[in-house]
């Protein structure tokens, strides 16, 4: 509603124009005149009285106060009465100041006129360059002429059946502001009369639209002023919470309303969320928390993520725009919905005013000063959100990066979970956390967690199946809930006995590349707690918590293999001591004495021959002497054997085990079988490494015990040596890298025999029978001294031809080199 100050002047300037223009120069006659001299048909026209009554009462109206649409449809209506027309349009020019806007439109029912207004049509030139004061005819059957309208203007003009069109610019001060539009359907051209008539109307119409635009602009800045005081009370920077207080504190004085509410758009849950609200008592505030305010279930705000104008409700309890739960609850008569859109026109939130008293409602002054505040309101809450958006993730990020380097200092998981415990409190609700991680297995979770702040000790180990951490598990997908129902289809929380239930729940996976390796969850007893951005925040973790669980086992696992290999190495220098000792002892105590003895032996054997009658016993000590030297050279041929093989650098593997199996099954009254397929020579150094490691493995055998038969296997394919050994004696549990190295002496040899298949490159794996009996299988590998053919198989197809799986040992079968 507005009060132009020139309304009285534009009527007395209407009325002289008319008097003297279009009455006193054009005197009209009657039609059946015009005919009979043979003028073009044209309609009757008012009286002069009549011309200026109908002047003075659209000047009346406008100096009334009425709204702008009401003023307008006065203009067009008096404009089809007066001119003898049949439709009007008002056109009203957008602030792009490209197009045109129907804002009012009147003429016959049949025509459907009333469904104009609105439309859009884009400002011709010749318009533009049409001077003030003047009109333009267009004889809407002239294609020529036609072709000068725009086509949406064509099409509509067509639509209703004009014949003839008188197009009045609206001109003020200079500045284009709209256009008025008359339309007759009947051949009845519009003579310079009725062009002149036109005049005056289009003169108000300016006048009505200039002065609604000032009355806009005087608005507008008593809106920004407003604004600007609303920005000085509040500190800045502002979050949005402490911004839409204010706001809604402020409309209740100003434009003044009963109650008002605030609500922030939420996208990821599709709801506006209550953030602020001023007048209400406090029971009603947890009453409208309570409430789902989304576009599907409030059809008031669906128009609002739609339209950017405010919504009045006349008569809230009979309307279908607002539920009927939320009407009764807040007891409201009237309402206005606002929407707060941002600079690209999204949808930022809604501000909704209501009247409690009964009769109340909104003033036009009130809708307008809404619109206007609101415009300056919403990008002083977007600079807030999105400044809360930054500084949201700065802080984020820099609780990540803390994590992970706290986190990158831990060795053990119990430590990991507690320092994930303190820091993720500070950044997201986490009433209840837990994280499980899979067991080596990969059958269980072994779960840490904690509820109302503390720590629960111990760890619970808990089957794979369908809780919310095994789900997330098995799917490695986030797992996100906002609501609880009571026919959830999944448990909610793993240990939580005389515990608030939990509404709201976030499960992500704990990974290592594209192994998941466990979960970590979080929930909270309130309602859609969690959004994109805790998602990704407890994703960021998830990932540090990942890098520094697996680094953590690395370090054990290095630990491990550096005590284990500690022992290992103190065991082959003592064994090398004994070795020496032995040695030592064997030549000194043994060879030498007999060596000794010998020469002792000969002198007797020599002082005998030199008694002739003494020939007999010179012979038998000649021969024990003999006995006693090919029994020395035997053992001293088997120390340098067991030392280093001649046989070994002279005619190459196969014979060295061979002769290694035979003295082995001899000595120790085993059964051994012994397959070799080598397609040439191999290259000493690897030879060797074959040697020891089937040498050290049939002496872990034997320091194991109750073995009567043994296999030995060894094959050359695609590069690599595998050897297979088979036996039947005793095997209380398999071996593996990560077993502390005990002192019994079994033991000690199965880890140096570990040590020098690694050291050579290779790999071993170690598998028992329930009932007895081992298998062994090393790969390392080779270089034969000639290429040989290629053979396509790979070395570990020995492993599943001879029928050793997994599956045949029924028992367990580990990876003794990992």
């Amino acid at each position: 509603m507005y009060r132009p100050k020139a309304a009285c002047q534009t009527a007395q300037m209407s009325r002289h124009s008319v008097s003297n223009d279009v009455i006193d120069t054009h005197p009209m006659g009657s039609a059946a005149e015009q005919v009979s001299t043979g003028a073009a048909p044209a309609a009757s026209g008012p009286s002069q009285a009549g011309y200026i009554e109908s002047m003075e009462a659209v000047a009346r109206r406008l100096a009334s106060g009425e709204s702008l649409a009401d003023v307008l449809h006065s203009i067009a209506a008096t404009a089809v009465s007066l001119l003898d027309a049949d439709v009007a349009l008002l056109w009203s020019v957008l602030p792009d100041g490209v197009n045109f806007v129907v804002s009012a439109a009147t003429g016959p029912a049949h025509l459907h006129v009333s469904g104009l207004v609105g439309a859009y049509s884009v400002i011709a030139d010749e318009i533009r360059a049409q001077p003030a004061g003047e009109a333009l005819v267009v004889d809407l059957a002239d294609s020529g002429r036609l072709a000068s309208l725009p086509s949406y203007e064509r099409w509509e003009f067509g639509h209703l059946g004009g014949r003839h069109l008188l197009i009045v610019p609206l001109h003020a001060h200079g500045q284009l502001l709209g256009r008025l539009d008359i339309v007759r359907v009947e051949d009845a051209p519009f003579d310079d009369l009725a062009r002149r008539a036109a005049l005056p109307l289009a003169a108000f119409a300016a006048a009505a639209l200039r002065d609604h635009a000032l009355s806009r602009i005087v608005e507008d800045q008593q809106a920004f002023q407003s604004v600007i005081g609303l920005h000085q009370t509040v500190e800045q920077p502002a979050d949005p919470r402490t911004i839409l207080q204010a706001v809604v504190e402020l409309v209740i004085r100003e434009p003044g309303c009963d109650r008002c509410y605030a609500m922030l758009w939420n996208a990821a849950r599709g709801e506006f969320i209550p953030t602020a609200v001023a007048g209400l008592a406090s029971q009603l505030v947890d009453i409208l928390k309570l409430i789902t305010l989304s576009p599907q279930l409030v059809p008031a705000f669906d128009q609002m993520i739609h339209s950017g104008r405010p919504l009045v409700i006349a008569d809230a309890a009979r309307s279908t725009l607002l539920p009927l739960s939320l009407v009764r609850a807040l007891g409201m008569h009237a309402a206005m919905v606002v929407p707060l859109r941002g600079r690209r026109r999204q949808t930022l939130g809604v501000l909704l005013l209501d009247q409690a008293r009964e009769g109340a409602g909104f003033t036009d002054q009130q809708v307008a000063a809404m619109s206007s505040m609101a415009r300056h309101l919403s990008m002083m809450l977007e600079n807030a959100i999105l400044f809360e958006e930054v500084r949201t993730t700065s802080e984020s990020m820099s609780v990540i990066n803390e994590i992970a380097i706290q986190l990158a200092m831990l060795a053990d998981e119990e430590s990991l979970f507690r320092q994930l415990h303190r820091q993720l409190a500070s950044v997201l609700d986490a009433s209840h956390l837990a994280m499980g991680l899979l067991t080596p297995d990969r059958r269980a979770l072994d779960v840490r967690y904690s509820h109302d702040g503390e720590v629960v000790a111990g760890i619970q180990r808990v089957p794979l199946g369908n809780d919310p951490l095994s789900v997330t598990v098995s799917s490695g997908r986030v797992e996100l809930h906002g609501t609880r129902s009571d026919a959830a289809p999944l448990p909610w929380q793993l240990t939580a006995e005389h515990s608030e239930a939990a509404h709201s729940r976030l499960t992500v996976p704990i990974a290592v590349g594209r192994n998941v390796i466990g979960a970590l969850m979080v929930q909270t007893t309130f309602r859609n707690a969690y959004g994109p951005r805790e998602v990704e925040l407890l994703s960021s973790v998830a990932l540090h918590a990942g890098i520094a669980i697996e680094n953590a086992r690395l370090y054990r696992l290095v630990q491990s293999r550096g005590d284990r290999r500690a022992v290992v190495l103190d065991e082959v220098i003592n064994r090398q001591e004994a070795e020496r000792k032995e040695l030592v002892d064997d030549i000194h105590d043994d060879t030498l004495q007999v060596l000794a003895s010998c020469l002792y032996r000969l002198d007797r054997a020599c002082d005998a021959v030199q008694a002739l009658d003494q020939h007999q016993q010179a012979l038998q000590h000649l021969v024990a002497i003999r006995d006693s030297l090919a029994e020395n050279v035997t053992r001293l041929r088997k120390r340098i054997f067991s030392l280093r093989p001649a046989t070994l650098d002279r005619l190459g593997l196969e014979p060295s085990l061979r002769e290694l199996v035979g003295s082995f099954g001899r000595d120790r009254a085993v059964d051994v079988e012994l397959d070799v397929q080598l397609p040439g020579r191999l290259t000493a150094e690897h030879e060797m490494v074959a040697y020891r490691v089937v040498q050290e493995a049939l002496a872990h055998i034997v320091a194991r015990g109750g073995a009567s038969h043994l296999r030995v296997r060894v094959r050359q394919r695609a590069g690599v040596i595998s050897i297979t050994i088979h036996d039947d004696g005793r095997m209380e549990r398999a071996a593996s890298a990560y077993d502390d190295a005990a002192e019994d002496r079994s033991d000690i040899t199965l880890l140096a025999l570990i040590e020098r298949v690694e050291l050579a490159g290779g790999h071993m794996r170690v598998a028992h029978r329930a009932g007895g009996g081992s298998l062994m299988q090393i790969t390392i590998p080779g270089m034969t001294r000639a290429i040989a053919g290629d053979d396509s198989r790979s070395a570990g197809d020995d492993w599943g031809q001879q029928g050793h799986g997994d599956a045949e040992m029924g028992g367990e079968v580990r990876d003794a080199g990992s």
